[in-house]
């Protein structure tokens, strides 16, 4: 008993140094409230519940000056015990976590403080080898690069090409005719011929000397959501009674600013996560009322209406400090540009979508390197702005960074690393009866991480992996020619290259005559 009674006081000066010296009435506090309930068992769950509500009722206590009063401490929070397993407790502990009274770090709550942020400190923890199974490539049946991009890519409900995609660069030369238009408005455009891209390798000679690399793996925890929920199955809400089910679990909060401008806080304890968007009534739409396109257009920002970098990035700074958000494992932000590559390439500039929300990217720093996806961008922290308002509109990937890792066999074979390297990477392609060539160097890699997902079969999810990888730049890009890929990367985990076969889309059979 002593040692349970030790390992909440341990917790709770972890929490609040200045109740140490109330020890000796937390303890009579403890042993009353076991008293009082005879048939409990001290298992998680009433540790976790005894915790809370002995800092609740010594917080409230101390607010109030009355912490030296030992006798009508004592006295409140017995009565305040008795009635432990009923409604009212449930109702005070859930008030207690949605005021904001509750800080969301890994792997569990802990209440301090006003305000809820996310605990933004690395941990490491070391596992056995290979104990993440075999990487597996995620196989969607499509280009690792064809995909809809976000806010701030080629517009709202457009389809966006990236780096990738077929074709993965065009030329200014012979045009063909497609429907699809990424980010424009209107009817089809006129796209420019596939060029095939010859990657070659143009930096210092490569050196291999490790036969091992640490793959990192971002650990997930759900005893917060455990405990949380443990709190509430005393309550009735009248509709239905939550005491009535078992194993709860309170695995989403989300809140509301009810104002102007006002933001939806989603917090997801079981992925240690916090996300904030548009609280969307809030939001001025001048579209809403719009019945016809000459309506949409009107509305539409011009080129003249765009921020610049700098003034972009100052209003994810603002954002970012004024909610306190913990950019320790981040680095300098990066405003995603993307789409004024086909403002650049379009002959009728007034036709081309100027995109009201822009991306910065605060790239994610993991044992000093930064991460990037599978196309060759920096990936991380991600703060929306509208550009119509002059305002960030929310912050995503926002997570608690604990991690495991386990050693995975190295690709030491130079002649590898450069075959995936030439033909753009891990899952590349390219087509080989594309009327043009050009050839596109690259230069003397850095390692670093990229960032993938692990979908073995059968599972309701995949893991999330940061694995080395040699990060090849890219050189001397053609002027005729529009090269997207920022960088191209090749994973260092054997695994990952002796898997993939993966040869580019089905092709449709001719058919018979």
């Amino acid at each position: 008993m002593e040692n349970f009674y030790q390992e909440i006081l341990t917790e709770l000066y972890q929490n609040d140094p200045d109740l140490k010296k109330y020890e000796k009435q937390l303890i009579n506090l403890m042993e009353e409230l076991i008293k009082s309930k005879p048939d409990v068992s001290l298992d998680e769950s009433f540790r976790q519940q005894l915790k809370v509500q002995l800092l609740a009722k010594a917080n409230t206590i101390k607010n109030t000056k009355k912490l030296n009063d030992k006798y009508m401490f004592k006295f409140s929070f017995l009565k305040f015990a008795r009635s432990f397993s009923y409604v009212a407790v449930g109702v005070a502990v859930m008030a207690l976590a949605i005021s904001s009274s509750f800080y969301l770090t890994s792997p569990k709550f802990r209440v301090a403080g006003t305000k809820l942020a996310l605990n933004s400190q690395f941990n490491l923890v070391e596992v056995s080898d290979r104990a993440f199974g075999v990487l597996q490539p995620q196989n969607t049946g499509l280009p690792a690069g064809v995909e809809g991009l976000g806010a701030g890519g080629m517009g709202e409900g457009s389809l966006a090409v990236r780096s990738e995609t077929v074709p993965e660069a065009v030329a200014t030369g012979d045009k063909v005719a497609t429907s699809v238009e990424p980010g424009f408005g209107g009817g089809g455009m006129i796209m420019p011929a596939p060029v095939y891209i010859s990657y070659v390798y143009k930096g210092e000679p490569l050196e291999l000397n490790q036969d091992k690399v640490g793959v990192l793996k971002r650990v997930k925890n759900s005893a917060s959501a455990s405990q949380l929920g443990s709190l509430l199955t005393g309550v009735d809400f009248g509709l239905m009674d939550l005491g009535k089910f078992t194993n709860i679990q309170l695995q989403n909060l989300n809140f509301v600013e009810d104002r102007e401008f006002g933001y939806s806080i989603y917090a997801n304890l079981y992925d240690s996560s916090i996300s904030v968007s548009e609280n969307y009534p809030k939001w001025p739409n001048p579209m809403s009322q719009c019945q016809d396109d000459a309506c949409y257009r009107s509305f539409q920002l011009s080129i003249n209406d765009m921020l610049s970098d700098e003034e972009i990035i100052a209003l994810a700074n603002e954002f970012i400090s004024n909610y306190g958000i913990n950019t320790s494992s981040y680095g300098e932000p990066i405003v995603n540009n993307d789409w004024r590559v086909w403002y650049e390439r379009a002959e009728n500039k007034q036709d081309v979508y100027i995109p009201e929300v822009v991306s910065v990217v605060y790239p994610q720093i993991l044992q000093g390197k930064e991460v990037y996806d599978e196309s060759g961008n920096k990936t991380g922290l991600y703060v929306n702005v509208n550009i119509r308002y002059k305002k960030a509109t929310g912050v995503w990937n926002l997570f608690a960074q604990n991690y495991q890792s386990s050693l995975y066999d190295a690709e030491t074979n130079v002649d590898t690393i450069l075959k995936y390297a030439e033909r753009g990477g891990l899952y590349s392609w390219q087509w080989e009866d594309a009327p043009n060539r050009v050839e596109v160097g690259l230069g003397t890699p850095i390692i670093s991480y990229i960032r993938m997902w692990n979908f073995k079969p059968g599972a309701s999810e995949g893991d999330e992996l940061y694995i080395p990888a040699l990060i090849f730049p890219i050189l001397d890009k053609p002027a005729e020619v529009d090269v997207y890929k920022k960088a191209v990367v090749v994973p260092l985990a054997k695994d990952l290259l002796s898997a993939n076969d993966w040869g580019g889309p089905i092709k449709i059979m001719e058919s018979a005559q």
